[in-house]
């Protein structure tokens, strides 16, 4: 059995690790992370299916995923 987590907006630090103004991001196999808005994070340490829903993710970087 795996647990399910709904994330509803914003992540905070319980979740994420901080990092210069943005985030490190990993989620994990047989998550889903639906975007419900854009983000821009440092890193993303990906191993789930992302919904992007028409938004993007920027890494700092400037690598945008979509």
């Amino acid at each position: 059995m795996h647990a399910v987590y709904i994330f509803s907006g914003g992540l905070n630090k319980t979740y994420i690790i901080a990092v210069s103004d943005n985030a490190a991001v990993t989620i994990e196999s047989g998550c889903t992370w639906t975007l419900n808005d854009n983000c821009t994070i440092s890193s993303l340490a990906n191993n789930c299916t992302i919904n992007f829903n028409g938004y993007t993710i920027t890494l700092t970087d400037s690598t945008v995923l979509s």
